[in-house]
């Protein structure tokens, strides 16, 4: 250690005594001294040790907002999914249509006599056009004796499909071609005999199938 630097640090002790600074007679910390000449040479400020700690909580502080922040978004994230699905299994349990699922009674009052099903997938193109057009059949066939059925045998709508199916009493086997279920087609069927005694295989035939439903079915 120089002797200029000797003479700093005694005239640092010497002033920190004369501040009252509780200290034996021994040299002040060689950590404090070094502070003190940064004071004195004009290297740092007596603010910058709070201005840093204020800098290192705001740090701090603004981590704990981002991290708050990412968890309300994932818990209203899913909330919503779980809304969504409890609403789901509501209408499943309540008959109610999920994807292009849904049963039209008899319309008339009259005892039903006949099923008229088509089988719907959203990938099918043939289905794309039937649907639609058989949505319509039950406001113009109202007076028939008839019970008109829509079943999506799409990937997400499929469980409910089948729990329909079962409370019409169908075998979805028999409206399979192998592995595939027959999508975009019509079957009349037959209650009584529970036999198909009309098929339609494409939206070329809307026309034909009108036809049989006004001269075989709305006719009873």
């Amino acid at each position: 250690m120089t002797t200029e630097r000797d003479e700093t640090d005694q005239r640092i002790d010497d002033s920190l005594r004369s501040l009252g600074t509780r200290m034996s007679d021994t040299l002040a910390p060689e950590s404090l001294r070094a502070h003190v000449r940064d004071v004195l040479d004009g290297r740092s400020s007596t603010h910058d040790i709070p201005v840093k700690a204020m800098h290192r909580r705001v740090a701090r502080l603004r981590w704990t907002v981002t991290g708050l922040t990412t968890v309300a978004a994932a818990l209203a994230l899913a909330s919503t999914m779980l809304f969504v699905h409890v609403k789901q299994l509501e209408q499943a349990a309540e008959g109610q249509q999920i994807g292009k699922t849904h049963v039209v009674p008899v319309q008339s009052g009259a005892p039903a006599e006949y099923l008229i099903l088509t089988q719907h997938y959203d990938m099918c193109s043939r289905a794309q056009e039937v649907t639609p057009w058989f949505e319509h059949l039950p406001d113009e066939f109202k007076e028939a004796p008839a019970v008109f059925a829509v079943l999506d045998l799409s990937p997400t709508c499929a469980s409910r499909a089948q729990d329909a199916a079962q409370r019409l009493g169908i075998d979805l086997e028999k409206f399979r071609n192998g592995d595939y279920p027959k999508t975009g087609m019509v079957w009349v069927i037959d209650l009584a005999t529970q036999e198909v005694v009309y098929e339609m295989h494409n939206p070329s035939e809307f026309a034909a199938c009108e036809k049989f439903l006004n001269s075989q079915v709305a006719k009873r």
